[in-house]
């Protein structure tokens, strides 16, 4: 248990609290994804959307034939959305206050530091490495915990 607290920098009291905790893989609709994109840019969070290009195979039914399915290497554009942990300027007054006051968003860190450590610890309770729900609820807490700065 020290080991694991260890690897994911929360306290032991995090890792055996009682805390109760929300589903793990609560399903949610396209829908409900979509309305909390629109809340996040919607909010004061400084969010930065990048076109991205994967290349993927896909497979589809062909439209003549419903039996026959197809499979071709394609080129797809999506959008990765990021929270950027420095701010920008074009304006030369702002760029030069930014330079004096320092440019760090404080905020976005603590997003960016609790996504990196979702990521990981997400992966370990799926691989097996995390011994149960609640003990990877009671780490969501703890992270979501050290988010609110």
């Amino acid at each position: 248990m020290v080991r694991l607290s260890s690897i994911l920098n929360v306290s032991l009291d995090q890792l055996i609290s009682n805390e109760t905790t929300p589903e793990v893989n609560k399903v949610i609709s396209s829908k409900d994804v979509c309305e909390m994109m629109l809340l996040l840019f919607n909010s004061n969070i400084d969010i930065v959307s990048k076109e991205i290009n994967v290349t993927e195979t896909c497979w589809e039914r062909d439209i003549y034939d419903r039996y026959e399915i197809r499979g071709e290497t394609r080129e797809n554009i999506y959008f990765a959305f990021y929270f950027p942990n420095w701010a920008t300027s074009s304006d030369p007054e702002e760029e030069s206050l930014l330079c004096q006051m320092g440019n760090d968003n404080g905020k976005n860190m603590r997003i960016n530091t609790f996504i990196t450590r979702l990521l990981d610890v997400r992966k370990m309770y799926n691989s097996g490495n995390i011994p149960d729900e609640d003990m990877y609820h009671r780490l969501i807490e703890s992270y979501l915990h050290d988010a609110e700065g």
